[in-house]
């Protein structure tokens, strides 16, 4: 009767030690969506100090999308951007620069949606200013054309008058689009960064960034809690 007892209580004490074990760091990650459909580099730095009350480790800025369709200066955006990197930074966060998706190349509704010249510049401002600002980047732009997206299939990640009837803005991004996104981001934060050090993530922007559950920022959580 002894052994089975001792035997027994040696099975709960490894249990409960498995628990505890996988109660890890990563099972506290915690992402939050600071993603605001329309908003601009403007919009995110007027309010970018409000972004940061949960006193994140990381922030991952992509914002672009709705600059590159009003057609603003460069020097704004690029402006815009030193101004928002500098409050992440004076609030002891890092900052992880994305450069915004490219645009869909189909037919749609409006000549003005063929800008990815625009939005390869603003790639380049990215680029530069995470080497002159000493930030971390990702080039999301040429992660999406590496994949051979957008593209005129329903495959595209990018919305299409296949993919999405309704709305074929060639903006948008579809829900493998945002899983790509996470997919890619997961990988490049826990090769670049310890668990510690991405415990809370914010994740800015519009509304690619945009969307609760359906956002690529709950799909990044859940691909950083996974062991």
């Amino acid at each position: 009767m002894k052994i089975i007892f001792a035997a027994a209580l040696l099975l709960l004490l490894a249990s409960c030690r498995k628990t505890n074990d996988d109660a890890s760091s990563t099972s506290r990650v915690k992402v939050i969506n600071e993603g605001i459909p329309k908003y601009t580099s403007a919009d995110v730095a007027a309010e970018v100090d409000g972004m940061l009350t949960e006193k994140p480790k990381l922030v991952v800025l992509m914002i672009g999308t709705n600059d590159v369709s009003r057609m603003g200066p460069y020097s704004d955006y690029a402006d815009n951007l030193t101004h928002i990197i500098g409050r992440i930074k004076h609030a002891g966060a890092r900052v992880l620069l994305m450069s915004p998706p490219p645009r869909g190349i189909d037919v749609i509704t409006s000549p003005d949606y063929f800008l990815n010249d625009r939005n390869d510049t603003i790639e380049t401002i990215n680029d530069s200013l995470a080497r002159e600002l000493n930030c971390y980047y990702l080039n999301i732009n040429k992660a999406f054309k590496d994949a051979g997206t957008p593209n005129a299939t329903k495959n595209s990640m990018v919305y299409n008058a296949i993919n999405n009837a309704s709305k074929p803005d060639g903006i948008h991004l579809t829900i493998t689009g945002k899983e790509f996104i996470a997919d890619t981001l997961a990988a490049y934060i826990k090769q670049n960064f310890t668990e510690d050090e991405y415990l809370i993530v914010v994740c800015m922007g519009d509304s690619l960034t945009a969307g609760g559950s359906t956002g690529y920022p709950a799909y990044l959580q859940k691909k950083l809690r996974a062991k």
